[in-house]
């Protein structure tokens, strides 16, 4: 079996027509010796007989279940299949750059296990249903990158990600397989603990928050984005930004596929982007670090869902209440989240970085395209230190 030093792995269920072009975008760019991997759960084999000319190829590897899995399920199958000594998984709309590959030398000859880029590249693709009316035709957004290399303390990313009641973890320096670049000795090490590689009911911050609790050195930040984030109308981002994530518990797509999960008694029971980031997070804290279940505070999530879902306001505040949460504590975060708004948009003003778009992009192929030349110095400069 031949020896791969990178694995990018495609979790896929019925989304064919863009996982065609993804997968097809990653063999473009990356050299033969990345190992792809898709795992494929659609309802038929639309898409093994979209990719049926590049089925075979030495680097891909294509496994196709029939039966129903759940979204974590699909995940856990997926990471069995790749064999890399490091890992990056991205979703069946998304992309990647060359520098992917270039990342995973300099980790491996530093001895890096966990490299978190940034994310600033984002393809809506047309019809994403972000836009309205004839802007929504395929819109590529490039935004600047400093090139800057940081480190990141892991214990002190998942304490703040706790005492931000489990939110906003995108923006926070924790370790990212999901858009980044993970040595396989730390998804080892969660399977050796939890008897899978990923549990809870969203696998994406499962895997941030297992990852960053059995990481024992420093997350490497680089300010470089090494993937092609994708939104499409089928995507959890679309989604999101559409308001189509919320509703009641029991008809949460991420319940399918599932026996008798044990939704966290921290968390509101209803269903929203929120609530599924706090429960599968503390799940993966419970699995690994149960020690710093201690640390989760419930305002920020009590205070930003009471808001946002007004159908769920009273359920809110009762679950608040019933886990020991004070009036005064809720009034203080609002307080203190007052403040940081404010320093944030100051920072966010002295910060302002460029940005470039691209309108009429039809596909995540044609995206790729049209940045990669631009990024070549960077990638350059950033992984030859």
């Amino acid at each position: 079996m031949k020896d791969y030093l990178l694995s990018i792995v495609i979790p896929t269920r019925n989304r064919a027509k863009f996982a065609n072009l993804s997968i097809r975008q990653v063999l473009n760019v990356c050299p033969n010796n990345v190992q792809v991997v898709v795992q494929d759960n659609g309802d038929d084999d639309e898409l093994k007989n979209l990719i049926a000319d590049i089925i075979g190829t030495e680097n891909l590897v294509y496994n196709y279940t029939n039966t129903v899995l759940s979204f974590v399920d699909n995940f856990d199958l997926a990471l069995s299949l790749a064999t890399g000594k490091y890992i990056s998984i991205i979703g069946d709309d998304d992309g990647v750059t060359s520098g992917i590959y270039k990342a995973a030398v300099w980790a491996d000859n530093h001895g890096y296990k966990a490299v978190k880029p940034n994310l600033n590249i984002v393809y809506f693709w047309p019809g994403s249903n972000v836009f309205e009316g004839e802007k929504d035709n395929g819109i590529l957004r490039l935004t600047e990158s400093t090139g800057s290399i940081t480190y990141a303390n892991p214990e002190k990313e998942l304490k703040q990600l706790l005492c931000d009641s489990c939110q906003d973890y995108l923006n926070m320096d924790l370790v990212k397989i999901y858009h980044g670049i993970v040595s396989r000795e730390l998804l080892v090490a969660v399977k050796n603990k939890v008897g899978k590689y990923v549990a809870g009911l969203s696998p994406d911050i499962y895997l941030s928050v297992s990852l960053t609790s059995v990481l024992k050195e420093k997350i490497i930040v680089v300010d470089v984005p090494l993937t092609i984030s994708g939104i499409c109308k089928a995507s959890g981002s679309s989604a999101s930004a559409t308001g189509a994530h919320t509703g009641e518990l029991k008809d949460a797509p991420h319940f399918v596929g599932h026996n008798d999960y044990v939704w966290r008694k921290e968390v509101p029971e209803f269903y929203s982007v929120e609530t599924i980031w706090a429960d599968s997070a503390l799940a993966a804290v419970a699995d690994i670090s149960e020690d710093k279940l201690s640390c989760y505070k419930a305002e920020k999530l009590t205070v930003i869902t009471a808001n946002k879902y007004d159908k769920y306001r009273n359920l809110i505040l009762e679950k608040y209440y019933s886990i020991g949460g004070s009036s005064v504590n809720l009034m203080l975060w609002k307080v203190k989240n007052f403040i940081m708004r404010v320093i944030r948009g100051i920072r966010n003003r002295i910060n302002r970085r460029e940005k470039q778009e691209w309108n009429n992009i039809k596909d995540i192929i044609i995206a790729s395209e049209n940045i990669e030349g631009s990024l070549t110095t960077l990638y350059n400069s950033v992984f030859s230190k």
